[in-house]
């Protein structure tokens, strides 16, 4: 949407996600159909739709290196095996004490170190000067982490100005804008 590309937007439910699981490559959710192909796994498909639509560097590989540093930043804190044991765990008591650690090491880990990596490319966006999907990765972070999930502070990601700044910039882009106004 924000690279121009069109696409249909399928929503799945929550309830459905485990009806649906064993048809979809590695049993999850988001996947990507193309021409009768489904892909899946969120940040090939964010270099996919970024690759498009101009957002992900493609003659510039250190510029794609910088994305890709990104990407396996919050790949890391989505997949270590306490963020994973939280996404199952069904106890509310036990989920909240698991986000307050997540919350105390891994999440806070992350963000300082996404708040470096940003930091020393001393640039508006999270890798330069210009718009990639660097910068959607990190808004879609900061968005999520501030959403007010038990257990994870809304405001833990407000001592980090550079990740802060890349989320205003993304959140303001009309684009952006335009898609939030559509699916509040």
């Amino acid at each position: 949407f924000i690279g121009g590309i069109e696409f249909e937007d399928e929503r799945i439910s929550f309830e459905d996600v485990p009806k649906m699981s064993p048809t979809l490559p590695f049993n999850q959710i988001p996947v990507l159909e193309v021409d009768g192909e489904v892909v899946s796994q969120s940040t090939a498909i964010l270099r996919y739709a970024g690759i498009l639509s101009g957002l992900y560097p493609t003659t510039d590989m250190l510029a794609a290196f910088r994305v890709d540093g990104v990407f396996t930043l919050i790949d890391e804190m989505y997949n270590c095996p306490e963020w994973r044991a939280s996404t199952k765990e069904q106890d509310s008591v036990k989920l909240e004490k698991m986000r307050e650690a997540l919350a105390k090491g891994v999440i806070t880990t992350t963000l300082s170190s996404l708040e470096k990596l940003v930091a020393q490319y001393n640039a508006p966006y999270a890798i330069g000067a210009g718009l990639t999907v660097a910068d959607l990765a990190v808004y879609t972070v900061v968005l999520n982490l501030t959403s007010g999930k038990p257990g994870i502070p809304s405001t833990i990601t407000d001592p980090y100005q550079n990740l802060q700044r890349v989320f205003n910039l993304v959140k303001t882009h009309p684009k952006v804008v335009e898609w939030n106004a559509a699916h509040e």
